[in-house]
């Protein structure tokens, strides 16, 4: 871990996929089975981004064995449209889709549809607005430093942490559940053994 993984200086580790060399197509869902499993068993909290990933079968296992799933969009049209399709999908083929939230990014306060609106058209009652906070965005990529310690007090920063302690909250109520009842992981296991 300590030689793949880049490490930030915050402690956050980051496996990416390689641009090239490697075809996303090829990965089994046992294979992605393996690696999520052993990644879970290294680190506390995993975020997995699914945007791009070649097959359904891999999205289905990521998401439908996720402590909670993050949708985000923002206030176009064109990405609530396509948001809705995606949940819908998911739905569609019987997905678990567990602790939803919506994500607003660059949200406008004073531009329609209002993220109450966004979130009601999802079904989820969870949301957050991340600001458009242009600036502030900027200079910490090319500074390359922390919202946290650039700008500690912007609304941005602010968001960012009222997002985290609602993830955290959620996390720790999920860990109760995840004893109640056979999770999507645990089916695949099961029809892994069935074979």
């Amino acid at each position: 871990v300590d030689t793949a993984f880049p490490r930030h200086k915050s402690g956050v580790r980051v496996l990416s996929a390689p641009i090239e060399g490697m075809d996303l197509s090829e990965i089994t869902t046992s294979e992605m089975f393996l690696l999520v499993g052993t990644l879970r068993s290294l680190f506390t909290h995993m975020v997995v981004n699914v945007c791009g990933l070649p097959t359904l079968d891999v999205i289905e296992l990521l998401i439908g064995n996720a402590n909670q799933v993050i949708f985000t969009v923002d206030q176009s049209i064109t990405s609530c449209r396509a948001g809705l399709d995606f949940v819908a999908r998911l739905k569609g083929i019987g997905v678990p889709i567990a602790n939803p939230m919506v994500l607003i990014d660059h949200y406008h306060p004073r531009i329609s549809p209002d993220s109450k609106a966004i979130a009601r058209s999802f079904g989820m009652e969870q949301f957050v607005e991340l600001p458009v906070a242009a600036d502030v965005r900027l200079r910490a990529m090319n500074i390359g430093q922390l919202l946290f310690e650039l700008a500690p007090q912007d609304p941005l920063t602010r968001k960012y942490r009222e997002w985290a302690h609602l993830l955290d909250k959620t996390s720790v109520g999920d860990q109760k559940k995840v004893v109640a009842a056979p999770s999507f992981l645990d089916k695949f296991k099961a029809g892994l053994k069935g074979k």
